[in-house]
């Protein structure tokens, strides 16, 4: 498997090119986040999900967003929903604070 170039990918038309930057930054970020939460070096990503370093620190500096499977692959490791990576699963759990408040 190989990291796809960012902006290769095809987004949804309804998701703005704004839009598409902010979820890749948020993105390479949170893959950065976790693996600094759990102590790990870009190397021991790498060969714990069967990676190369140099794609991990591709997805951390967004020149890469990770396939499908390596974004399994990286919440598994991290014992996540995919969502985290994405500040997805965030997000509902600050609207649902909300909307009790």
């Amino acid at each position: 498997m190989v990291a796809q170039p960012v902006r290769k990918q095809r987004m949804p038309q309804n998701v703005s090119e704004e839009e598409a930057y902010s979820l890749e930054r948020t993105l390479a970020k949170n893959i950065k986040m976790f693996r600094e939460i759990h102590g790990m070096t870009q190397e021991d990503v790498a060969r714990a999900i069967g990676s190369s370093l140099s794609a991990v620190s591709k997805w951390e500096s967004a020149v890469m967003v990770p396939r499908p499977e390596w974004l399994a692959s990286l919440a598994k490791l991290y014992d996540i929903p995919v969502g985290y990576l994405f500040g997805v699963e965030e997000s509902k759990k600050k609207n649902k604070r909300k909307k009790k408040g």
